[in-house]
């Protein structure tokens, strides 16, 4: 049994034709936002991540030594990153 097929048998979803997308604004242009650069990534090179990072003028940009697998090799920064972020917004919101 070849991939496709073996997908298909999980979940024929999967080789469903999809409805095109609507073009919407990015919801990072309305929205604030936190962003993590992974200083090792072989993904998407670091260079790509912090243009991408300064282009959504995030409120707290994170470098860590990591690969593109930041999330399992340092869930702790990750945590805190999010964790900061949510202090940002109960703070921005007036809630304690």
């Amino acid at each position: 049994m070849g991939d496709a097929e073996l997908l298909a048998s999980i979940d024929p979803a999967l080789l469903a034709p999809q409805p095109l997308a609507v073009e919407q604004e990015p919801a990072w242009k309305q929205k604030p936002t936190w962003y993590q650069v992974s200083a090792d990534d072989r993904m998407i090179h670091p260079d790509t991540e912090r243009r991408m990072a300064a282009r959504m003028t995030p409120r707290r940009i994170v470098e860590l030594d990591a690969s593109h697998a930041s999330l399992a090799s340092q869930p702790n920064a990750i945590v805190d990153l999010i964790d900061g972020a949510v202090a940002d917004l109960r703070a921005a919101a007036g809630v304690a």
